[in-house]
């Protein structure tokens, strides 16, 4: 997994973004709503919390997984090399380097 693409996601606090790495990863929607309602404005925490689980719900998992993959591509393509690899498993076991 390129750590570079997750950290300029939370550093952007980018809720869509987010989704997509948790869906792709399988977490459950608990705690990707718990991630959003940390990343987003103060003021509206606690009323978002239903509006975060429908997103993600709106998610399909392979439409994560190939915007994962064109992310992995493009980073690539634009850092001119593959930077450290680091193994991360899905929740279903699949490898994404």
């Amino acid at each position: 997994m390129h750590f570079e693409l997750i950290d300029r996601v939370v550093e952007d606090r980018d809720v869509d973004a987010i989704a997509l790495l948790c869906r792709w990863a399988g977490f459950e929607r608990a705690i990707f709503v718990t991630l959003a309602i940390a990343f987003d404005d103060p003021e509206k925490r606690v009323s978002g919390a239903e509006e975060f689980g429908k997103l993600y719900e709106s998610v399909p998992i392979h439409a994560a997984q190939r915007a994962l993959r064109f992310w992995k591509a493009r980073a690539t393509e634009t850092m001119g090399s593959v930077p450290e690899k680091r193994n991360v498993k899905t929740k279903d076991g699949c490898d994404f380097d």
